[in-house]
């Protein structure tokens, strides 16, 4: 099974240039043109509560925009990638009346689950790593009782891992004692987090955005699976509403506490 990392680089109309440089929604209304340039295509056919893909957008400069899409399973996701390839000039959302105009594509990333759990499991694990929380991340707690958005350890890895299950043509990882495993083999060494209003369907939800590091410590197969799931977080995000634009990490093996460690040795 193959995943893709596209980029589409996106400017938007100069009257409206102000309002989506400062929109809490962007996410939505990316997931929004997305939806409805794939409405054709059976994408949600109840099977899964998973969806095949996830977006985000970053700034660049002011009035151009980095839209990352992450195809998580070329097969479902086929009609984005047949899209993308198409290579669009513009898009156009109904909703805001808002036209933006696509003025690069990029093939940023291809790999495969088989690929990525080889680089895993094939090379010493790294034992302080970090993730970047480029977009607001939320997690859900129930049905009732809505969204919390601060990002412990087993909550990241359990949302990494439930992708990861509903996607892989390779070995799933679906256990509690792996579960408890990687939380125990995890400890936050330092953050620098903040919230962050993000508006879902016009109802404002407060996530958080900022960076965390991490130790990792206990045995070599346990730490090789985290850092698997750090890998695929770069695609398919942590926590909910990753179709939707929020989740969006950047997940690597920190250098900087790897010296330190070793300069006080």
């Amino acid at each position: 099974m193959q995943i893709f990392q596209y980029k589409l680089v996106l400017s938007c109309d100069k009257n409206k240039t102000d309002f989506f440089y400062k929109s809490p929604a962007r996410g939505t209304i990316m997931h929004g043109i997305l939806l409805n340039l794939i409405k054709q295509n059976n994408l949600h056919d109840g099977v899964s509560l998973v969806r095949p893909y996830t977006q985000y957008v970053v700034p660049g400069s002011y009035g151009v925009y980095n839209w990352y899409i992450n195809i998580l399973d070329s097969i479902k996701g086929e009609s984005i990638i047949n899209w993308i390839e198409s290579k669009p000039e513009s898009l156009y959302s109904n909703h805001y009346e808002m036209a933006l105009q696509v003025s690069n594509i990029e093939l940023v990333e291809k790999n495969t689950y088989i690929d990525i759990l080889s680089k895993s499991f094939n090379v010493l694990p790294p034992k302080y790593v970090s993730f970047d929380f480029l977009t607001p991340v939320i997690f859900k707690k129930s049905r009732v009782n809505g969204y919390w958005n601060w990002p412990d350890t087993k909550a990241l890895t359990q949302s990494v891992l439930n992708k990861w299950n509903s996607f892989t043509d390779t070995e799933k990882f679906d256990s509690e004692e792996i579960l408890n495993d990687l939380n125990n083999c995890s400890r936050i060494l330092n953050f620098n987090l903040k919230s962050k209003k993000v508006s879902m369907d016009g109802i404002n939800i407060q996530g958080t955005t900022g960076n965390m590091n991490l130790s990792l410590n206990g045995e070599r197969h346990i730490r090789s699976l985290y850092n698997m799931i750090g890998m695929y977080s770069n695609y398919c995000g942590i926590g909910a509403k990753t179709a939707m634009g929020l989740g969006a990490v950047n997940f690597k093996d920190d250098l900087d506490y790897r010296l330190i460690s070793l300069t006080h040795k």
